[in-house]
């Protein structure tokens, strides 16, 4: 866990400028290029594009409607004044109105369509990360964490979403609006338009010189959001851990800390977007103004007519609207841009590759296992495994010993093919295991890890959940075999969980014991009916008589089945057939419990560490698994 904040802390100073980039390089934030990131969301649009391409379309016919307004107002006021209210003036009336009815119908289409555009790319994204996900490698989610990653698909996603459509329904429309208003206003009267194109460029100025800094607070956002909630749900996951020392004060003032930190970006985000907002919108005051006081002049004089006057005005409004929307679509391409570098930071993330072009479904497996001079390390400084050859037949029971990192676990882990050897070669059915495809071969090996992973659902459910097919008395047959039945349903001087084999078992698993989660996970495997059965430690939590009765079930389940055990205590081992006994990753002995005693040190001094105090219960002390 991460070190805690102290006991109190005061609200975090005013985050200057820098705080930004420091944080961003801190913690690894990627640079891409915007080009390249806007095409390759293009590109994710693409299923798309045909309501895309609608939703633009109608975007710029409203635009084309909005242009004409004020030369329709201009036309319907110069009549007025000159021919009065007659059928022309409420013709251009009626038309103005007509417009203004249409563009509010076009709006509301606009408003259902570009949100089903965002539904459909919110989809899109969310697809490709889910998909990601089930393929990154594990250690990947070790670096990373849970919450880091549900941050990118959560938050990242709609917000890149929703800049993208603004980007995509607005930019077009707003530079077809700003083009025909300024060939209208050339057309109306080219001094007045020189006044108005003298302050427009002014909010686009502003909005490029704030872009940077805007760009650098997003990015810095995205890092510390995304930091901040791969700490939190590792937190609340041992929220066990933390109350059992003490820890919930200074854990939540830490919280709290964080969220200050964010609050404070975001408030330093918000106070400069409102100063250049403010910066910007001068240079609609100035046009409105320079316009209203040289047209004047001009419509005194007699140079201008009053409706040109007022159509100008008209222009302002609408014209500096789009400048606006510009520079507002300069600062929503900041924020896609740090959205998409998040997304795409995990979408770039090389996969772990776990099929072969050639791998085929594996057949039908006996469950012959073989490790022909296997090798294998994590990292290129330490070996795990060192030319470690062993064969097991079905019907017969390997127990795996030795001290912590001697390497039962990677063997365990190399059978299943969440790792491929460095050199040799693990075959089951004389097959080499990469030949197989990994879903395939795993569904033919059931697996009890000690660190049990339960989800939050009934018992029923999680016993099934390698044969989600499987019925109620398969299912109890199954837990009757895992000594779990009993606990379950009760017995004559027991009761039983409320509701059974229906008993919703809470997030992990929580609402049981460490014994009784572990039983549940050996009836998940038992279930499976495997040919090659891996029990990694998997009576660790268990008192010695269940232990004991356990053990019988997994006797009778493992009968035809070659079965491997990753020994944890002396019951396990004592009456295995075969004891293999691991020394920093090599086999250095093999034979019963007997044969090992008399002639392997290392095994001797394993036993001797975990014998316990009474020589009655020597048949039931632990070897040491760590």
């Amino acid at each position: 866990m991460p070190p805690a904040a102290p006991a109190t802390l005061a609200a975090p100073p005013a985050l200057a400028p820098p705080f930004t980039k420091k944080l961003a390089a801190r913690r690894g934030v990627s640079h891409r290029s915007g080009s390249s990131l806007a095409l390759r969301a293009f590109r994710l649009a693409n299923p798309s594009a045909g309501l895309i391409a609608g939703v633009t379309f109608v975007a710029l016919a409203v635009a084309v409607l909005s242009v004409s307004e004020p030369l329709l107002l201009r036309g319907a006021l110069d009549h007025l004044s000159t021919g009065g209210a007659d059928a022309r003036f409420a013709g251009l009336a009626a038309v103005l109105v007509a417009i203004l009815a249409l563009k509010g119908g076009a709006n509301a289409w606009l408003g259902g369509h570009s949100w089903d555009v965002r539904a459909k790319l919110e989809y899109e994204l969310r697809s490709a990360l889910s998909q990601k996900f089930t393929q990154l490698p594990l250690a990947h989610y070790e670096r990373e964490g849970v919450g880091g990653l549900l941050y990118a698909i959560q938050e990242s996603v709609p917000i890149t979403v929703a800049a993208f459509a603004e980007i995509t329904f607005r930019l077009l429309p707003a530079a077809a609006y700003l083009v025909l208003a300024v060939a209208a206003m050339w057309r109306l009267d080219l001094r007045l338009m020189l006044v108005v194109l003298l302050f427009a460029p002014l909010p686009a100025v502003v909005g490029v010189l704030a872009s940077r800094a805007q760009r650098a607070r997003q990015r810095a956002l995205h890092v510390h959001w995304r930091g901040h909630w791969r700490w939190y749900v590792e937190l609340v996951h041992n929220i066990r851990t933390v109350r059992a020392f003490g820890r919930e004060h200074p854990e939540r003032e830490r919280f709290l800390a964080e969220q200050r930190t964010g609050f404070e970006l975001i408030r330093q985000g918000a106070s400069a977007d409102a100063r250049d907002a403010a910066i910007g919108s001068l240079g609609e005051t100035l046009a409105r103004g320079g316009v209203l006081l040289a047209g004047g002049l001009l419509v005194a004089r007699g140079h201008l007519s009053f409706g040109t006057l007022v159509a100008f005005l008209g222009y302002i409004g609408g014209l500096f609207g789009p400048v606006q929307n510009l520079t507002g679509l300069y600062s929503a391409a900041q924020k896609a841009t740090a959205g998409l570098e998040n997304v795409f930071d995990v979408l770039d993330t090389p996969v772990e590759q776990l099929d072969k072009a050639t791998a085929r479904p594996a057949p039908g497996l006996n469950g012959t296992l073989r490790f022909e001079d296997v090798s294998f390390g994590y990292s290129h400084e330490r070996s795990a495994l060192s030319r470690v050859s062993l064969a097991v037949q079905p019907g017969e029971m390997v127990a795996l010993v030795g001290a912590s990192g001697a390497g039962k676990s990677t063997i365990l882990k190399l059978t299943q093919r969440l790792y491929s050897p460095d050199s040799g070669r693990v075959l089951i059915d004389g097959i080499d295991v990469r030949e197989l495809t990994a879903d395939s071969l795993r569904k033919q090996i059931g697996v009890v890890p000690q660190d049990v992973e339960l989800f939050n659902g009934s018992i029923h459910a999680n016993i099934a959940f390698g044969r989600p097919d499987a019925t109620r008395a398969e299912v109890e047959r199954a837990a009757r075999a895992a000594r779990a039945h009993e606990f379950i349903v009760g017995t004559a001087t027991t009761r039983g969980l409320p509701g059974g084999y229906d008993f919703v078992i809470g997030e992990g698993g929580r609402a049981l014991s460490g014994g009784q989660r572990q039983r549940l996970a050996l009836a998940r495997a038992f279930l499976m009916n495997p040919p090659v059965l891996l029990l990694d430690e998997a009576t660790s939590a268990l008192d010695a008589e269940t232990e004991q009765l356990v053990h019988e079930g997994v006797r009778a389940v493992a009968a035809g089945r070659a079965v491997l055990v990753s020994a944890h205590r002396l019951a396990t081992v004592i009456d295995a057939d075969r004891i293999m006994v691991l020394d920093r990753g090599e086999i250095v002995a093999m034979g019963t419990h007997a044969e090992l005693m008399e002639r392997c040190a290392t095994y001797r001094e394993l036993v001797r560490h975990q014998l316990v105090s009474e020589p009655a219960r020597e048949s039931t002390a632990a070897l040491s698994v760590a």
